[in-house]
């Protein structure tokens, strides 16, 4: 939860981060792409996926920023 919750204020719509150090010793073999998603323009949460460095990124990518315009879409609705 906290490495997504510093994902949040990234001036990126999706953040990328290889090596994922914070997890641990092994979290260099990962990666996490994650994307904020918001309610009336302010940020409430972020989402990502964890996975190994050698995933397909520009899949993960358009898939993680899809999830999150839904959920803003969503919530704004609310």
């Amino acid at each position: 939860m906290t490495v997504l919750n510093a994902c949040i204020e990234g001036p990126e719509p999706v953040h990328v981060q290889i090596g994922v150090k914070e997890i641990s010793e092994s979290g260099e073999n990962l990666a996490l792409i994650s994307a904020p998603y918001m309610r009336h323009d302010l940020v409430q949460g972020s989402l990502g996926v964890l996975g190994p460095t050698r995933m397909h990124y520009e899949r993960a990518i358009t898939a993680v920023a899809y999830v999150a315009q839904l959920f803003s879409e969503t919530l704004s609705k609310i």
